[in-house]
């Protein structure tokens, strides 16, 4: 990773890389004088395991940077841990200083370690960063390939969290292997927003490692900061590339529907048609009809949809880290947007599988990157991986994470498209088996109910070892009971695909803030297990 900075740096020195939410520019060179600050300070206190508990920032950035340039390794902690998630990191890690950027944060772990380092405060900053610079210069080391330099820990909903370990040659291959796969990225001068936290694989791969490699190639690359929501950066930056959970892609297409709402002429209504045709089109298996049309209808919806919301200057848009709804991909679809899958988790550095603007499916989560081997389990449908990407292990553990023949078990059940997509049908461990025998994937039909009214927040299937499905049914602020039963029951007669999949009772749920993930990914095991009298009181 370090030689990732150096050959930008040494090639492409006044690159801007950075460009924070006021607008604060940072070339190549910048970023690297400053992060060679950092791995100096570290080097200089002898410290080698570095804990980031902050949000997004070109700052962050800069210590990451650093922490890998002085051979260390960086904890990225989600920024609305615990003070006891923090404690549990710093006792796994032994580490001995955290950085935070907030007050809050600050007085949260300054009992935890010898050294707290508060970035937004200018003078702790620059204190820290003045150590570095005490000739003579402590010698850097040269990292190897394999060593960790990067720990990201998984959520713990099953337990404490695990630090997933990543080298050097892990970040590497997976940058390149997502170029590889996606040459569109080196098309132009790409612009990404850092919106996802980048304790998040994802995150951290598409802000940072993946256009530090696009930079190295000869191409401009520029992550942008904001404090305001992504609607509005969206609109301020205009992306050539988004990676957004579903949930994201949902909230973006409630603002592009307020938009079109004022479309309703009949010119709208065929470029709509004439943009749902060729979408189906353009997928694998697609006539391909209709290509100077398209190319039309396709200018309708950017000009008069797509430049409103900031959507209109984006070739690659990716969607992944859970299931999307099938209407949401076919909405963006009729407005001349093809929104990709993606799928990957911190164990296969977040870019396991990718589609391409020219090879995708609706509902799958495109092809394996290049370099990459993959199989479904015969005996449990569950995906397996194998290749460079895959973690070194978890942290404090000495079991190995893949079995003998270095396959490494995801957990995901999948199944893989005759041109090599894959699709992700849901997970293993939340597969509900009912007394009859009969298996059910939970989170389609999940997503299905929650999806199809706007006054359910959220919903979660039950039923395990039990006769009947049951739900628990998260509303709304103000919203309707009476529309959310109406929808369930339209789901039981018009929906489910057998007696076993109709649901037979329902209970109402509250979500409090640790019921979700980093990703916004509802804790499932937490809940019930909150809720664990009430749903066996729905089987008596």
């Amino acid at each position: 990773m370090a030689e990732l900075l150096y050959t930008a740096h040494r090639h492409h020195p006044n690159s801007i890389f950075m460009t924070s939410h006021d607008g604060i520019e940072s070339s190549i060179d910048d970023v690297y004088k400053q992060s060679m600050d950092v791995a100096r300070s570290l080097l200089y206190l002898e410290l080698n395991d570095v804990i980031l508990f902050t949000e997004n920032s070109p700052r962050q950035v800069i210590v990451l940077l650093g922490t890998l340039l002085a051979g260390g390794r960086a904890s990225i902690v989600y920024h609305n841990s615990s003070t006891k998630m923090c404690e549990y990191i710093v006792k796994q890690t032994q580490s001995k200083i955290i950085f935070v950027d907030s007050r809050e944060r600050y007085e949260m772990v300054r009992n935890l370690v010898d050294t707290v380092v508060i970035m937004y405060d200018d003078d702790s900053w620059s204190r820290f960063n003045s150590m570095g610079r005490c000739e003579p210069y402590p010698s850097l080391p040269k990292p190897q390939p394999n060593d960790c330099c990067i720990i990201i820990y998984t959520s713990g909903t099953t337990g404490n969290p695990k630090g997933v370990m990543l080298s050097h040659d892990n970040l590497v291959f997976s940058a390149n292997a997502h170029i590889e796969n996606n040459p569109i990225l080196l098309s132009e001068p790409m612009r990404v927003i850092s919106h996802l936290p980048m304790s998040h694989i994802g995150a951290l791969m598409n802000d940072v490692i993946v256009p530090l490699m696009c930079i190295t190639r000869g191409q401009q690359a520029t992550l942008f900061f904001s404090n305001g929501s992504l609607s509005t950066t969206l609109i301020e930056v205009r992306p050539t590339m988004l990676f957004c959970v579903p949930r994201l892609w949902e909230r973006i297409e409630i603002d592009c529907k307020k938009i079109e709402h004022n479309l309703n002429g009949f010119l709208h209504k065929s470029m709509k048609k004439l943009c749902s045709i060729s979408h189906k089109n353009r997928q694998v298996g697609g006539s391909k009809l209709l290509a100077n049309t398209d190319i039309l209808a396709r200018r309708y919806m950017r000009k008069h949809i797509l430049e409103k919301v900031g959507l209109d200057k984006i070739n690659l848009p990716l969607t992944g880290g859970a299931y999307t709804n099938i209407e949401t991909l076919e909405y963006f679809g009729s407005i001349g947007f093809d929104v990709l899958g993606a799928y990957g988790m911190s164990e296969l550095m977040g870019v396991q599988t990718v589609s391409r603007p020219d090879f995708f499916i609706d509902g799958y989560s495109g092809v394996p990157v290049e370099g990459t081997e993959v199989r479904v389990d015969d005996e449990t449908g569950e995906l397996c991986f194998r290749g460079r990407q895959v973690t070194m292990g978890y942290y404090g553990q000495s079991k190995k994470c893949v079995d003998e023949n270095g396959w490494f078990h995801t957990g995901d059940v999948g199944e893989i498209h005759k041109t090599g997509h894959i699709k992700i049908i849901g997970r293993l461990d939340d597969l509900i088996i009912t007394s009859t025998g009969h298996k059910i994937v939970p989170e389609p039909i999940e997503t299905c109910i929650r999806n199809r009214c706007d006054d359910i927040e959220n919903v979660l299937l039950v039923g395990h070892g039990e006769k009947y499905l049951g739900l628990l049914l998260s509303m709304k602020v103000r919203g309707d009971i009476s529309r959310a039963m109406e929808h369930v029951e339209y789901y039981n007669n018009h929906l489910s695909n057998s007696k076993s999949e109709r649901i037979q009772k329902v209970i109402l749920f509250t979500i409090e803030a640790n019921d979700l993930t980093a990703s916004n990914k509802i804790k499932r095991g937490h809940i019930l297990k909150r809720y664990k009298n009430e749903i066996r009181a729905m089987y008596f």
